[in-house]
């Protein structure tokens, strides 16, 4: 694992279903140590202390429930906090995987060392990766029209505003290999 005091406190990653958000996420946790955050944990951990199975309808739902009451940002707020509080020793570090919305950008960028990156795919390529991905059973037998759907929910509208306000933009294309060697390409500005 790679620790640098230079490195962003927050890292967001923003970007359409299947795009490879959660890889770079887990691979960012794992090499550079940061805390894998996604967002979705926080909506799971509701619906299973509910008792309800964390499946993608449902989890949009909460979310919407929740964000529409306490308002968009609210789980960027308490990770502020969080990084807020340990600042002095910059021992705590996020990336972000999932964020959906620019009032969450807005809070972040409260934090001096914040970056946004955004991670595309074509919608050919991340059908074929949401198909093949193991993650995807919650989502049963997905047929394109099912997949469309997804891309067109209300946690999806603002996507592609946040990916132009990114500090920076992979197009994952390839194999999980080069996106990570597109990654510590761009850590590496940071040391």
């Amino acid at each position: 694992m790679y620790y640098s005091d230079t490195l962003p406190l927050i890292i967001g990653i923003t970007g359409p279903i299947r795009a490879g958000k959660s890889t770079a996420s887990k691979y960012l946790s794992e090499k550079y140590g940061y805390n894998f955050a996604p967002n979705a944990r926080v909506l799971k951990s509701i619906l299973e202390a509910l008792g309800l199975p964390a499946r993608r309808d449902l989890l949009a739902a909460t979310g919407d429930a929740i964000f529409a009451d306490l308002g968009r940002d609210i789980i960027a707020r308490a990770r502020v906090a969080q990084v807020q509080a340990h600042e002095p020793l910059g021992d705590l570090r996020y990336v972000i995987d999932g964020i959906r919305y620019i009032e969450e950008i807005e809070v972040y960028k409260t934090l001096n060392n914040f970056k946004l990156i955004a991670i595309s795919a074509s919608d050919d390529i991340r059908y074929i990766r949401a198909k093949e991905n193991i993650d995807t059973i919650k989502d049963g037998e997905l047929s394109a029209s099912q997949f469309q759907n997804l891309n067109n929910r209300q946690s999806e509208r603002y996507v592609e505003i946040l990916m132009n306000c990114a500090d920076h933009r992979f197009e994952n294309v390839g194999t999980e290999i080069e996106l990570k060697y597109a990654i510590d390409s761009f850590m590496s500005s940071f040391y």
